[in-house]
């Protein structure tokens, strides 16, 4: 296996690439939502200390709990359910799904003490970075060269 296929199964956790992938899409669909709605307050909940509880305030409902409203209306699988709905959680006893969505959040992000507290290795976060750093270079020299 590539660099590439062992840190995706680590992060994947033995789920469907294809579920984590629309996990991952899926995950800040009531972001959009919020948004559409009133940006202005959207902008002003972006800008608080704690986003989410903005989010309450502002909306009555933070944006996992949107996602979460329109993928059930959408009859979406329980997996991805759990993706838009949970994955600020920081626990290790997320399911599968969410668990992979919510540690990729967390590396994107830089914050690497809740990657392990999902349960992401130290070396599993190094291993992702460096693959990040490579496939990140491989795509600006793509693009120098379009």
């Amino acid at each position: 296996r590539s660099a590439e296929q062992r840190v995706a199964l680590d992060l994947l956790l033995d789920e469907s690439v294809g579920d984590s992938f629309s996990g991952g899409l899926l995950h800040d669909v009531g972001e959009a939502l919020l948004f559409r709605c009133a940006p202005g307050l959207w902008s002003l909940s972006q800008d608080a200390t704690e986003p989410l509880e903005a989010q309450v305030r502002m909306f009555g409902m933070h944006h996992q709990t949107a996602g979460l409203l329109v993928l059930q209306a959408w009859q979406l699988p329980q997996a991805l359910l759990d993706a838009v709905s949970r994955h600020h959680d920081d626990t290790a006893l997320l399911p599968g799904v969410a668990r992979a969505v919510a540690a990729s959040e967390a590396l994107v992000e830089g914050d690497f003490m809740r990657a392990m507290a999902i349960g992401i290795t130290e070396d599993a976060i190094d291993e992702a970075l460096q693959v990040v750093d490579h496939e990140s270079a491989a795509l600006h020299a793509w693009l120098q060269n379009r």
